[in-house]
């Protein structure tokens, strides 16, 4: 696996499970996606758009710059 993500990081979802995200950002990203699969009609563009603002009320760039990519 290490080898894959070594050759293909282009290739790879950084943070498919939220992991990276400051704590506080977590409860609502999980809040988001629940909501998106417990839909009879996910709205994509919806959940896009609650995902960005997720991203800057709680301010995720700065708080995950922590992490570095391999």
């Amino acid at each position: 696996m290490q080898d894959y993500v070594s050759k293909n990081p282009d290739k790879l979802i950084l943070d498919q499970h939220g992991t990276i995200l400051p704590n506080p950002a977590q409860v609502q990203y999980r809040v988001i996606i629940s909501t998106f699969f417990a839909a009879s009609e996910p709205d994509v563009a919806g959940t896009i758009a609650a995902t960005a603002e997720m991203m800057t009320t709680f301010n995720v760039k700065e708080g995950a710059a922590w992490y570095v990519w391999p």
